[in-house]
């Protein structure tokens, strides 16, 4: 029964349901039935509820039924996700960045999901939820002087990449070039000017710890001997790829106490081939299984360094079979003689390292998480297009690269997020980006409203634990 008191609230053309003494006010409309020769009653939706204090409409019937002015829009699915995927890192910064780091974040959020210039930062924070919550004047001039005010804090991006420095297995580490357009930055030996960007990576995070800049023709050993140094990491071991090995490198990372794992080009003279030559049965006498295939191995010791050897049999029926296909696709350049000369090479892939007694298989597990380096500077490259700089100094270059650096870190996140789900395969961390930027938060009247959201959108995003709010 519903009191009198409700009804004298009740608005027309509605109805009014009592849930547990609660009120609620749904809209009610009718239409002719044919079947039955009578209008048939329909309830539209919520309208609101009625309390002592009268009626009371619901969000969703006050927008539909008001005049809207001041309508604005702003892009708001990446801005949060990126307060939620770097919380960690934003508090670092607010500790150790206490002035700047509102722009700091600004920057590598809008970096990661606009490949945003220095001149461009502007109009996208304009146009960003960011410009209303975070207080900080973005102007191209501005941003300028913050980078190369952060490049000239370098102790203090220290601090920061320490802090997020655990575990035990900082094991992957490598270098890409940087092109530069200045001409007063990089190597002088290139028409060019290249700059070296070196990144260790962490295995057990899937994310990049630490990165540093060195000229474009620094030594590399003298360079993986610093950056160890200055990051604090002591149990670091160095994976290089095919071209890096000669013996002279090899002196350098013994006498400078590195560890290394470095592959071997398969006509390396280290490598003895009278022993590939033989019959499978009395080389690899041993194997494991890495994702479903048989990966057999054997290890010598040679000029005292340790060799291991690794056959993937799958791997060599492929590689034999695409050696007999040239043979017929380009006879100029490919026959039987070279296939035959080969043969006891295909599927293998040799290493040399001072790892002492680790096992032949951990050797070949830390290998092939180079692919997580060698994925971030290929990302690098390509999501953030951050392989050429238009910096004018070394201190813009570093609070420049400081922020790409965090835009990584972000992207790393979204990777371990669709890793963790098993949905690496079908999307990648920009289709995500693409996805949260085209949520918005719509302010009516001087309030903010999250905009409608795709319903595969959302089903996606809460999969992953971005529930958008």
């Amino acid at each position: 029964m519903i009191p009198e008191w409700v009804k004298k609230h009740k608005p027309p053309k509605s109805e009014i349901r009592d849930f547990n003494g609660k009120y609620y006010v749904y809209s009610i409309s009718s239409v002719y039935d044919p079947k039955k020769h009578r209008a048939k009653k329909i309830t539209g939706p919520l309208l609101g509820k009625i309390t002592e204090k009268g009626f009371i409409e619901s969000e969703k019937y006050k927008l539909k039924h008001q005049t809207y002015v001041n309508i604005s829009v702003k892009e708001y699915g990446a801005y949060f996700a990126c307060k939620l995927l770097m919380e960690k890192e934003i508090e670092k910064l607010k500790e150790i960045f206490p002035e700047q780091y509102q722009e700091i974040i600004t920057l590598f959020y809008l970096r990661l999901s606009y490949n945003t210039t220095i001149k461009n930062t502007p109009l996208h924070y304009e146009h960003s939820c960011a410009s209303q919550e975070i207080k900080a004047k973005i102007t191209e001039k501005r941003v300028s002087a913050l980078l190369e005010d952060m490049g000239k804090k370098r102790e203090s991006i220290i601090n920061f990449k320490q802090a997020f420095q655990s575990g035990n297995d900082f094991i992957a580490i490598d270098m890409t070039n940087i092109f530069s357009e200045s001409k007063d930055l990089g190597s002088k030996h290139n028409y060019r000017p290249q700059i070296n960007l070196l990144c260790i990576f962490s295995n057990s995070l899937l994310e990049p710890i630490y990165y540093r800049l060195t000229d474009g023709n620094a030594r590399e050993v003298k360079s993986f001997k610093l950056s160890l140094l200055e990051s604090g990491i002591t149990d670091a071991v160095i994976i290089a790829d095919k071209g890096f090995y000669s013996k002279s490198n090899i002196v350098l990372l013994d006498k400078e106490g590195l560890r290394y794992i470095i592959p071997l080009k398969r006509n390396n003279q280290i490598i003895d081939p009278s022993v590939l030559k033989k019959p499978r049965k009395e080389t690899y006498k041993d194997y494991f299984l890495y994702h479903e295939r048989i990966i057999w191995y054997y290890e010598y010791e040679k000029e005292g360094k340790m060799i291991s050897v690794f056959l993937d049999s799958k791997l060599k029926v492929e590689e034999e079979s695409d050696y007999l296909r040239r043979i017929e696709s380009h006879p100029e350049e490919y026959n039987m003689q070279g296939f035959e000369e080969k043969e006891h090479l295909f599927g293998s892939i040799s290493f040399i390292h001072n790892l002492g007694s680790v096992k032949p298989e951990e050797i070949y597990l830390y290998y092939k998480t180079r692919g997580n380096i060698e994925l971030f500077f290929d990302s690098i490259k390509n999501v953030l297009k951050a392989d050429r700089t238009y910096m004018q100094n070394k201190d813009a270059l570093e609070g420049w690269m400081f922020i790409n650096f965090l835009a990584m870190k972000m992207y790393s996140r979204l990777v371990q997020k669709l890793k963790s789900k098993n949905l690496l395969s079908k999307y990648t961390p920009k289709d995500i980006l693409l996805r949260l930027i085209n949520i918005s938060k719509i302010q009516i009247n001087g309030q903010w409203h999250l905009s409608e959201i795709n319903s595969e959108t959302s089903i996606l995003l809460n999969s992953l634990d971005i529930n958008i709010t």
